[in-house]
């Protein structure tokens, strides 16, 4: 099974995208309770992406799917259907992992940093042009001591589908493609593609205005004007 989305470096998401037209046209409707479901990657990866895009829409309401309905049994859509209901969840994000690939190319070998070609036993420092010499004779080493060690670099591109269902209307109002790479010279991670991607996803929801962000409110008991009993 394919794992998740980078290399040494940061990883890039973007996010081509569409939109119902007839629910664009509704521009005060957005989702208070959004459910994110995470398909075809590690179950692990899967579940730090649900979390990590809940956390980025906060302080709006969303939760995992992995939460409201625990992978370790098979639901009925009736099941699904009323677990939705019962948590209050008016809008669905479906994330489907379509592709995940790793391409690496040799770019030449160096000599590692251990190897020595002399050891100095004793002499005196002196400096010529930024490089430090010594004026000793050498002791000769074996040919065996120097490393060759060869440099890769990797290339890791992930695409998935994005859908934002509307669960009073059954139907995809939102959704698109989404694309996240990176390339470097270091073994390629997971955590890397799962920040850039959530990132991204969490942008285009705010932006586009389908999530519903609670209104900031005072704590209960403060007063701008304190009085006197």
């Amino acid at each position: 099974m394919a794992t998740l989305f980078a290399a040494m470096g940061c990883a890039s998401a973007t996010h081509t995208s569409f939109r119902d037209p007839a629910y664009a046209a509704n521009s005060h409707r957005d989702f208070a309770n959004v459910a994110v479901f995470v398909v075809g990657m590690d179950p692990d990866n899967a579940f730090s992406v649900e979390n990590e895009v809940c956390a980025r829409l906060a302080p709006a309401q969303c939760l995992s799917g992995k939460k409201l309905l625990p992978p370790a049994q098979t639901y009925s859509p009736a099941d699904i259907s009323q677990a939705l209901t019962k948590a209050n969840v008016d809008g669905v994000l479906v994330v489907v992992l379509g592709t995940d690939q790793t391409a690496s190319a040799y770019l030449g070998s160096v000599l590692s940093d251990s190897s020595s070609l002399a050891s100095p036993q004793s002499g005196t420092a002196s400096l010529y042009r930024n490089l430090a010499s010594w004026n000793a004779s050498p002791e000769p080493t074996t040919a065996d001591k120097a490393r060759v060690v060869p440099i890769y670099t990797y290339d890791r591109r992930a695409h998935a589908v994005v859908s934002l269902i509307d669960r009073s209307r059954g139907k995809t109002v939102w959704g698109g493609q989404l694309n996240v790479s990176a390339t470097g010279e270091a073994s390629v991670l997971d955590k890397d593609f799962v920040d850039a991607a959530t990132k991204e996803l969490a942008a285009q929801l705010r932006q586009n205005r389908l999530i519903r962000i609670p209104a900031t409110t005072e704590p209960r008991g403060a007063s701008s004007t304190p009085h006197e009993r």
